[in-house]
């Protein structure tokens, strides 16, 4: 896993990458409003194989994943999966 920073993000979407939350759904529900990016979607991890093909159907397309920091591996899933 890889992190990026703020201007390495703004350029992936702008070049068309998928934003994925990683956010364990309780979690998702609670800190949406703190934790949310716009144009984010969010795939816990224990969901992801079922969603990652309609999140990203090209292979070649750049998946960036996320998290609150939360001790949960769900990004670690999510970013395997998708």
């Amino acid at each position: 896993m890889q992190r990026i920073s703020r201007d390495e993000l703004r350029a992936l979407l702008d070049a068309a990458a998928v934003l994925v939350e990683a956010l364990p759904e309780p979690q998702y529900r609670a800190d949406y409003r703190v934790e949310h990016l716009p144009g984010a979607v969010n795939v816990p991890g224990e969901a992801t194989a079922e969603r990652a093909a309609r999140l990203a159907p090209d292979p070649a397309r750049t998946v960036v994943t996320y998290c609150a920091g939360l001790p949960f591996d769900g990004t670690r899933a999510t970013s395997r999966a998708a």
